[in-house]
């Protein structure tokens, strides 16, 4: 009796052994993942990798986290910004080969500076085709908007590069160099001829001397510009003949304004005119210094 059920808690053992044989099960001990993590059916998103599958932290020799410094994070080009010295001239607009680089000494008056050159030589400018109200003539009172050109000369030239072009001529009778001068605008990099910006601003009237006439035709644009809004010396340049004194007509010598021929002979005190425009015979002698300007004060 005791023989049978040896012989069947024999074939009980063999039984259970091929069963686990079959399956191919490992012992727990010596599986990675526990079983009630594993997915028969496939990967799980709430499975948690094993710790060898995350960026452990580094130990040092006594166990302690190692802090590491993290590499640093490559900075946007717009906010790394450009260094000045490799920064590009943004509009900047060529100065042309035939202009003097110059730098500002003084301000003499409207119309006049005194410029170093590039030589270190320091030079008296008179700009070209413009006329500006006397503030420095000898013997001569302030005329009026004198002082607001120079002024105005003054703030056109503070801390700027002055560039100098030439006409014909190099110099005048006074042996002062004749030039138009050129500025860069701060904020648009281009060229701006400062005769011309005085002309506009009704600061300086258009005196031509040929043969210096290359700009011409811009500074009586710009002086036709300063007369039509009335501005500066150009303050009453439309007010109507009947202020001026009864008479037939308007003389050509004045086209600027409407003064009727002599006779009578008219004075500057007759006129409410100031710094005009005179060209040929000047029947009424407004211009005396023959500057093209008549009752300039």
């Amino acid at each position: 009796m005791k023989s049978h059920w040896l012989v069947v808690l024999v074939l009980v053992l063999a039984t259970v052994l091929t069963a686990c044989t079959t399956k191919g099960e490992t012992p727990p001990s010596s599986r990675g993942t526990p079983a009630a993590l594993v997915d028969r059916d496939g990967p799980r998103d709430d499975v948690v990798p094993e710790a060898a599958e995350l960026d452990a932290p580094s130990l040092t020799e006594d166990g302690d986290v190692l802090e590491e410094t993290p590499a640093p994070q490559a900075e946007p080009a717009e906010a790394r910004g450009t260094p000045a010295e490799n920064a590009p001239d943004v509009n900047q607009a060529p100065v042309p080969p035939r202009f003097e680089s110059a730098t500002l000494v003084r301000v003499v008056d409207g119309d006049t500076i005194v410029v170093r050159l590039e030589s270190g030589h320091e030079d008296r400018v008179r700009y070209i085709g413009v006329d500006t109200p006397e503030t420095v003539a000898p013997g001569q009172a302030v005329q009026p908007f004198g002082l607001e050109a120079s002024a105005r000369n003054a703030a056109l030239l503070a801390g700027e590069e002055l560039f100098l072009e030439r006409d014909i001529s190099d110099r005048d009778r006074f042996d002062r160099l004749l030039r138009y001068v050129w500025v860069r605008d701060v904020a648009t990099g281009d060229l701006v001829m400062v005769n011309e910006v005085l002309v506009a601003e009704g600061l300086a009237s258009v005196s031509t001397f040929p043969p210096d006439v290359k700009h011409i035709d811009r500074l009586r644009a710009a002086e036709a510009e300063a007369r039509a809004r009335e501005v500066g010396i150009w303050l009453n340049a439309s007010r109507p003949p009947s202020d001026v004194v009864a008479g037939g007509g308007c003389d050509d010598a004045y086209p600027g304004v409407c003064i009727p021929p002599p006779p009578p002979d008219l004075d500057c005190g007759d006129v409410p005119f100031r710094r005009f425009e005179v060209v040929g015979a000047d029947p009424h002698r407004f211009d005396g210094d023959n500057n093209g300007l008549g009752c300039e004060s």
